[in-house]
């Protein structure tokens, strides 16, 4: 095993090593006291800070809420490399446009429109009703 050099005062991703705990595994390998960017503290081996552990855990409880994955709600995101309309939630079927949004895994039909602009607004409406929520209770955890 390679001997990781850590000082006190490092920062790896949002943990900030404030003090060796004193503590060692059977093989010899420091435990250190980080404090993460949110306030936490956690005692985190000198092998995985940075690498497994970037964080108290506090990401996790943000990722994830209510079953849902908070970056798979991509509401900014750029659309699939198989979209053909351009505009994520939206496409072209049997001579209409169709928008529709996914949510918990499941998904949901929105309507067809004539207009590509329709279907646009019908799926950013969705966003809004849908996501918003989701990503407000994200932000008091």
């Amino acid at each position: 095993m390679i001997k990781r050099i850590i000082n006190i005062g490092d920062k790896f991703d949002r943990l900030t090593v404030k003090a060796d705990t004193g503590k060692r595994r059977a093989n010899g390998e420091a435990i250190f006291l980080c404090r993460c960017d949110c306030g936490n503290e956690v005692e985190v081996r000198s092998s995985n800070i940075g690498r497994n552990s970037k964080s108290c855990g506090c990401t996790k409880k943000i990722l994830y809420l209510n079953g849902t994955y908070l970056p798979a709600l991509k509401i900014n995101k750029a659309p699939q490399s198989n979209n053909t309309s351009g505009h994520v939630g939206v496409i072209k079927s049997r001579g209409k446009w169709v928008a529709q949004i996914k949510i918990y895994g499941q998904k949901t039909y929105l309507g067809s429109f004539d207009t590509f602009e329709d279907a646009c607004k019908a799926r950013e409406a969705a966003e809004l009703e849908i996501f918003a929520p989701i990503i407000n209770a994200s932000k008091a955890l």
